[in-house]
């Protein structure tokens, strides 16, 4: 059975998945969202695709040994998000203790 890694593009605009060969690096299935949904530059999790992926890995013999999701962390480790988990937690002491306790941590991607 050949080895594969479910690629994930979300949490941005245009979502969609992949399958790609553990071996070789080489794609073999890959689509976006949008397909599925019917709905332009969708943002919503992939779920369709990533289903569309793994149908295409039973079909083709291929045992999913790892996801990777790709994402901005800029964008989400950035001044937004500690906007918004400002926001989450009510703008209490709790919530700049956690945000503090988040910008002193190095983030490695």
């Amino acid at each position: 059975m050949k080895k594969g890694i479910i690629g994930i593009c979300s949490l941005v605009h245009d979502t969609s998945a992949c399958l790609v060969d553990y071996a070789t690096g080489k794609v073999v299935y890959a689509s976006a969202e949008e397909r599925f949904s019917n709905l332009k530059s969708d943002h919503h999790i992939p779920f369709y695709t990533i289903n569309q992926c793994l149908k295409y890995a039973k079909k083709n013999k291929y045992t999913v040994m790892e996801a990777a999701v790709a994402f901005d962390p800029n964008y989400f480790l950035g001044e937004n998000f500690y906007k918004v988990i400002y926001a989450i937690l009510k703008n209490n002491q709790d919530t700049l203790r956690f945000i503090n306790f988040l910008k002193k941590k190095r983030f490695i991607f």
